[in-house]
């Protein structure tokens, strides 16, 4: 589902390249599959997720989705940020709602599928709150 073909990413100072964060890193995920990266501040875990989200682009290689290179962020994968990344001026209920709006969701499928996960998250009472309540 998530390949990385012999992918390098270094940063820049200026013009003068640093070492690289990722150095060829080739690595395959299945569909289903599950892995966990572990390792100490620098190196490197946020720039394999922001690769895979297509915030960034690697310095060389390639990295995959379903067989297709990643050229930037799309619809068909996301991140979940360590940190709360909800839009305070809304409720809880168009938070959710949000990235179906941004897909055309629209009346009773989008009212349907919000509810649904509301309940699924235990939620569904918070629905009016913003989330710094």
């Amino acid at each position: 589902m998530i390949t990385f073909d012999a992918v390098y990413k270094w940063y820049y100072r200026g013009k003068a390249a640093l070492p690289p964060v990722l150095g060829e890193l080739s690595l395959a995920v299945e569909e289903g599959g599950f892995i966990c990266v572990l390792g100490s501040s620098g190196c490197g875990k946020t720039t394999l997720l922001n690769l895979v989200a297509g915030f960034i682009a690697p310095s060389r290689g390639q990295v995959l989705f379903r067989g297709k290179e990643i050229h930037g962020p799309g619809p068909d994968r996301g991140v979940v940020f360590q940190e709360a990344t909800l839009f305070p001026w809304r409720t809880v209920w168009q938070n959710v709602a949000f990235g179906l709006e941004i897909r055309g969701a629209k009346g009773q499928p989008l009212q349907k599928t919000v509810r649904q996960h509301l309940e699924l998250m235990g939620l569904t009472d918070h629905a009016d709150k913003y989330p710094y309540t």
